[in-house]
């Protein structure tokens, strides 16, 4: 790469793929000499074969100065996209309880509550599918784990009565 005379390449590549993150334009993809690059080397290869010398010198200038702010930017859009995360999934969790809880109850009521609550049939039929199936699977495992055990006591059994009455082809 060029040698850059105020700025780093790890900064360069670091101040462009915070830009890409914080924009959103990071899943851009462009072509160069028919090869697909990403945001971050396409973004690169412009600043490299950016021909302006005294523009190019105030751009690292601009960069370098505002990289630690990109880096705060990033940081907080992270821990947003975190707690928007955290607060989705309680949501989802507090929905399958809402669900759960509304198993038993008369269809006329389950849907007054549901649409309180804002969630919908769909939701409610996936939900208690889903719980239904797993139900089925403990059960199916249950069920095979009480027929292994049986199946051990009865060759025991065959083998005591073996061994008392002297039977060798048991």
């Amino acid at each position: 790469m060029i040698s850059l005379t105020h700025i780093t390449e790890e900064e360069l590549r670091r101040f462009y793929f915070l830009e890409g993150k914080i924009s959103g334009r990071d899943k851009e993809i462009n072509m160069l000499n028919g090869v697909q690059q990403d945001y971050v080397a396409s973004r690169i290869h412009d600043f490299i074969i950016w021909n302006d010398i005294p523009n190019k010198s105030k751009h690292e200038l601009y960069i370098k100065e505002n990289l630690p702010n990109m880096e705060i930017k990033y940081d907080t859009i992270k821990k947003e996209q975190e707690q928007e995360l955290i607060k989705k999934k309680q949501e989802n969790d507090m929905k399958k309880k809402i669900i759960h809880d509304l198993f038993r109850e008369p269809k006329n009521v389950r849907k007054i509550v549901l649409q309180r609550f804002s969630i919908s049939e769909d939701e409610y039929y996936n939900e208690t599918a889903r719980t239904r199936e797993h139900a089925r699977k403990l059960i199916f495992e249950q069920k095979q784990q009480q027929i292994e055990i049986e199946g051990k006591k009865a060759n025991q059994i065959c083998a005591g009565i073996a061994r008392k009455y002297k039977l060798n082809n048991l």
